[in-house]
């Protein structure tokens, strides 16, 4: 519980924008399930649903991590759709694809 004179730390997690202080509008952040960002030569990724079970692998950029979600600051729009289970096995299919190119 919270008395007057205390503080506390938030964040606010959603989508859509809130009202700022200076009357304008900012935006809010996208949050995903860390399961959702994978890892390939230092630089996180996810995959973004092409539909008919395709998948492209988009470069994001990672912000905080609270209670298993991961905050993306950059490479995803909050209207884009992501594979958030299974990511383990398309990573392996797309790295398996890139060693068959480099034959």
């Amino acid at each position: 519980l919270l008395r007057p004179g205390m503080s506390a730390t938030a964040r606010v997690f959603g989508t859509g924008t809130i009202q700022g202080g200076d009357g304008g509008a900012a935006p809010m952040m996208i949050v995903v399930p860390k399961e959702a960002v994978q890892t390939i030569d230092g630089q996180p990724f996810v995959f973004l649903d092409k539909g008919g079970g395709k998948f492209d692998l988009r470069p994001v950029v990672r912000g905080g991590e609270v209670d298993g979600d991961v905050e993306i600051k950059r490479g995803l729009a909050a209207d884009e759709s992501i594979a958030i289970e299974g990511t383990f096995v398309l990573k392996s299919e797309a790295l398996r694809s890139q060693m068959g190119e480099n034959d």
